[in-house]
């Protein structure tokens, strides 16, 4: 579990808009609702890396248990594919 969250959370800064900012910027920011918050373009890296890492694990610990919740999406291709593969790991 924590192997696929470090790899997921590595997917964040690959490309663009990711899960992370989605996810946790709105919170990390003060927004829980996430209504009306503009992303500032700042880096993650000066978010809080307790919060990254742990909704990291959560989406692990969801993807390869279940089938996940739904509130962390796959932002980009490369999120997508890796995304896939967690599941087909999960499922084996």
């Amino acid at each position: 579990l924590h192997f696929m969250a470090c790899l997921w959370h590595m997917n964040a800064d690959l490309e663009g808009p990711s899960w992370v900012r989605d996810y946790l910027g709105p919170k990390l920011h003060g927004n829980v609702e996430g209504d009306d918050w503009e992303d500032d373009g700042s880096s993650i890296d000066t978010w809080k890396v307790s919060s990254r890492y742990i909704a990291a694990m959560y989406w692990s610990c969801m993807t390869m248990s279940t089938v996940g919740y739904g509130d962390i999406l796959p932002f980009t291709d490369t999120e997508r594919m890796f995304a896939i593969c967690a599941m087909v790991v999960g499922a084996g």
